[in-house]
């Protein structure tokens, strides 16, 4: 049996380019430090005979910098965090999306679909085009029907909004319990759309689980929005839809 390297990485925790990465960066990061240190040697008039404090002041200041670079980092995000609050303040601090041209939907619940739907057709008069996945009867035995009928159902309340709409089914659908079927089909999208990613957002609301999973992980890269709406059990009132905000540079992994 072959032995592979990458896998005995993984097993530590990390993929092995991950591993490699580090290893460059700590070899690169060590040559940086010891330049700087030197610079600050010359600096301050540093040498093999300086005694005191002064003759630490280069190493402590070399040693500092990643914390002081950390601590940067931490009030920049800080003051963008409070900034956010401040531009989109409602009761809740939730955001809701810009208007798009594409709207890529999971169907399940033809009401919070058209809630989504009519929210960009409307109230941000941006939609043009509107994709609608439901699941397949791969896994009907443990998840239920497929909802291709609830799909043709919004396509049917989208015909009768009586305006330039273009609906467009994937009659296959994908399974219910297999999250890279969705995974795969929301990336073909965003990659061959004839609209830009910034021009799209895809709504996990509907769908199984399984198939939220599916597009909300290929909706990791920063330039692809994701949007959710809703649902009070109560009232049975939708509200949003809701834009999903993360740090998308930890998870941009995606190409």
């Amino acid at each position: 049996m072959p032995f592979k390297i990458g896998r005995v990485f993984r097993k530590m925790g990390l993929p092995a380019w991950t591993f490699v990465g580090i290893g460059i960066s700590a070899i690169w990061f060590n040559y940086i430090g010891s330049l700087l240190e030197k610079f600050l040697k010359v600096r301050f008039g540093v040498t093999d005979q300086t005694q005191g404090f002064i003759a630490y002041l280069p190493q402590l200041m070399v040693f500092s910098l990643p914390f002081m670079a950390v601590g940067f980092i931490w009030l920049r995000q800080s003051l963008r965090h409070q900034t956010s609050k401040i531009l989109f303040h409602d009761s809740s601090h939730l955001q809701k999306p810009e208007g798009k041209k594409g709207l890529i939907l999971l169907t399940s619940n033809p009401n919070s679909a058209m809630f989504a739907i009519e929210y960009h057709l409307n109230e941000k008069e941006t939609l043009e085009c509107v994709w609608l996945i439901p699941s397949n009867n791969s896994e009907e035995d443990k998840f239920g029907p497929p909802s291709l009928e609830n799909a043709r159902e919004i396509e049917r309340r989208c015909e009768k909004l009586g305006k330039k709409l273009k609906v467009r089914i994937y009659d296959r659908g994908v399974s219910p319990a297999d999250s890279q079927d969705t995974f795969d089909y929301v990336n073909r999208l965003f990659r061959n759309s004839p609209y830009s990613p910034d021009e799209l957002i895809a709504d996990f609301t509907g769908g199984t689980k399984p198939m939220s999973v599916g597009m909300i992980m290929a909706c990791l890269p920063a330039e692809r929005a994701l949007e959710y709406v809703s649902l009070n059990p109560i009232s049975k009132q939708s509200y949003g839809p809701y834009l999903i905000d993360y740090q998308h540079r930890a998870f941009d992994l995606i190409g």
